[in-house]
Parts: structure tokens; sequence; C-alpha cells
């Protein structure tokens, strides 16, 4: 269970416990705030040499609406495993499906890319196919998942019913 559905179950008990204070108190009020595809925000930096430089650097701005998708791509030394480039950005969800996830070693160098879709989630670099696929995230998968913003339709639909239950 992602984080994301865990915060729209809290948020959903919440607004029915608060729908039964509502009997109780005429002053309750909900307040949500919106969660949308514009406010998904990654680390974003162009062919740093370390995870730390690339983070370091990353400006605090949201992605493009319709890039909503966090991709890393860790390029480093296959012996040693010093890193070589480090590359994170928004794109979009088709430029980061399972068929990117994962690791390539050529030429004495490794290529691992991972996926997230949460804000935030690429502050750390894969270093193998089994850290790539642990930070990328379930809704890359192919298992089906919510829409994107249906925590905010079940918050408004929930909230509906609170108002008419205090009426």
């Amino acid at each position: 269970m992602n984080a994301s559905l865990l915060s729209d179950i809290f948020l959903f008990v919440a607004l029915v416990m608060g729908m039964y204070a509502c009997k109780v108190s005429s002053h309750f009020v909900v307040t949500a705030t919106q969660k949308t595809n514009h406010g998904l925000t990654c680390w974003t930096c162009p062919e740093m040499y370390s995870n730390q430089e690339c983070n370091d650097w990353a400006p605090d701005i949201p992605c493009p609406q319709n890039k909503t998708t966090c991709a890393t791509l860790h390029r480093f030394n296959t012996s040693s495993k010093v890193s070589i480039r480090v590359t994170k950005s928004c794109v979009f969800p088709l430029d980061c499906d399972e068929s990117v996830v994962g690791c390539i070693t050529r030429d004495g160098a490794t290529e691992c890319t991972s996926c997230c879709t949460e804000s935030y989630c690429n502050k750390h670099i894969p270093t193998d196919d089994r850290s790539a696929s642990q930070l990328t995230s379930n809704s890359i998968s192919s298992a089906p998942s919510l829409p994107q913003n249906s925590g905010l339709y079940l918050t408004l639909i929930v909230h509906c019913l609170s108002l008419l239950i205090c009426i």
C-alpha cells in the first residue's frame, strides 16, 4: 500500500469522524488540500558526478503537469562503483515504464534506472537491479492503480456528505 493511499484512508477516517462531530458542534470545518499532477516535485539535475552533487544542485520546482513520473539514471564504474553520472528529471509516464527500470552493464560501466511517482521519491540512486526495483514505485508496475485525483474526489464526496448531515 503506497503512502498516497494511506493518507487518503487517513483523511477518509478523519472526515467520517468529522461527520459525527458535526452533529455535536455546528462550528466544525473540514479543510482539504488539492493534490493534482501539478503538485509533483522530483529531484532534478543534469549529468552531475554524484548523487550528493545532484541533490545539492536540484531546484525545488514542481514538474510540468503532464510529466507525472520522477526518473533517476545512475551511471557508475562497474569495478570501482564510483559514480560517473547522475541525472534526475521529471518525465512522461511512458518514458519510464517497467522496460527501462533496472541496470545494463557495458564498456566497464553500469547504468541503472529507477522511476517513481511521489514527490521527492528519487532522492536515492539505484546501484543494482534490486535497488532500481525497490526505488521504483508500485504505481509504475503493471498492477492496476487508482486514478491520479481519486483521493481528491473521495475527499469531496465525503465532505459533501458531511455537509448534508450537518444541515
